[in-house]
């Protein structure tokens, strides 16, 4: 529930998909996909915290990585109004 307040105060617009549905899911799944082949296949972590420090990837792949489907912007570049993360002290 707090996330679709959090969602809605930021007016945006919650759907649910249908499960099952890859025209629908297709987003999630290669941004799961770009994740195992690029940082989890390539590294291993003990605990939450080493895992933690090491999630600079999803840094990098939101504000740094250019998308052809985006028409070679971020997705940062996409939806501007999203702020980069903090990064951790």
């Amino acid at each position: 529930m707090a996330f679709a307040l959090a969602v809605g105060a930021a007016g945006i617009r919650h759907r649910y998909i249908k499960p099952r549905r890859p025209p629908q899911t297709g987003k999630v799944e290669r941004s799961h996909r770009i994740g195992h082949e690029e940082f989890w296949n390539r590294h291993t972590s003990t605990d939450f915290d080493t895992a933690t420090a090491a999630c600079a990837c999803e840094r990098t792949y939101n504000h740094e990585r250019f998308s052809l489907a985006l028409q070679g912007r971020t997705p940062a570049e996409k939806l501007p109004s999203f702020p980069p993360p903090s990064r951790a002290a």
